[in-house]
């Protein structure tokens, strides 16, 4: 199954849900809220699923796992590409923040509470640079993407994440929209990839258990705050790929349907 951080989630209920609804009249589940799938995953094989959900990153888990044409896999030349598309971005971004990378690699190899935090107090984002604000307007932008990515280092850099993460981060999105813009990889393929990359995200998030608030480094937390700093964003990436499969036979996947509404619309 698939385990993301969701506000809201029914995860723990999902088993007595399932039950309840098994042992009703033959039909399709609707669910209407589906999130991160937990009733369907609890619900599997017995029945058709049909999952709903407004928010488009719900519906792409719901497509992986619930209407994929195969696991996912890739091969050799597809990986490469990839790779080399990631390094791509990434060396243009180590070029633009070479010494603050340097500096933050410092800091977590001493250890210093009170270095740390003089780290991060010293970085600029968009929350308090307004040239890095104006440079987050998408409306500003091109409609072509251009590289390098950069919106999670100008963004989330020395909060969520580091500043090496936030790196990776941008070239793994980077990576994946060049893949399949220039055909190297399909739907299924970028979908899996992309969901991996939220998965990992998640692993190495310096939070206080969820994406409303990241965590402040102190003392008690500094061990936990450095582990999780330490933690390398391609690497957790690679991990999660691996790990990812869609949920019963392909035959029963052919019927299940996913939609991205609002539910009233919907029904």
């Amino acid at each position: 199954s698939l385990a993301l951080p969701y506000m809201g989630t029914k995860r723990q209920l999902a088993p007595i849900v399932a039950e309840v609804i098994c042992l009703g009249k033959p039909g399709v589940v609707l669910d209407v809220f589906s999130g991160m799938c937990a009733i369907g995953q609890a619900v599997g094989s017995r029945r058709i699923v049909w999952n709903n959900d407004v928010q488009r990153f719900s519906s792409e888990v719901a497509s992986a796992l619930f209407t994929a044409r195969k696991p996912f896999s890739w091969t050799g030349p597809e990986q490469e590409y990839v790779t080399k598309q990631f390094r791509k971005n990434a060396n243009s971004l180590q070029a633009r923040y070479g010494k603050r990378l340097a500096e933050e690699k410092d800091v977590l190899r001493a250890g210093g509470l009170a270095r740390i935090q003089k780290y991060l107090s010293s970085g600029t984002h968009v929350a308090n640079d307004e040239g890095l604000e104006n440079e987050r307007d998408l409306r500003s932008r091109p409609k072509t993407k251009t590289a390098p990515y950069n919106l999670c280092s100008i963004t989330y850099a020395d909060g969520y994440f580091g500043l090496l993460q936030s790196v990776e981060i941008d070239s793994a999105r980077y990576a994946l929209d060049n893949a399949y813009t220039h055909g190297v990889i399909n739907d299924d393929q970028f979908r899996w990839l992309l969901i991996a990359l939220c998965q990992a995200a998640g692993r190495i998030a310096s939070t206080t258990g969820h994406f409303a608030q990241f965590l402040s480094v102190n003392a008690n937390n500094l061990s936990t705050y450095i582990g999780q700093r330490n933690k390398s964003f391609w690497d957790t990436w690679m991990q999660c790929s691996q790990h990812l499969r869609p949920i019963g036979s392909a035959l029963w996947r052919k019927r299940n349907r996913v939609f991205n509404r609002e539910s009233l619309s919907l029904l």
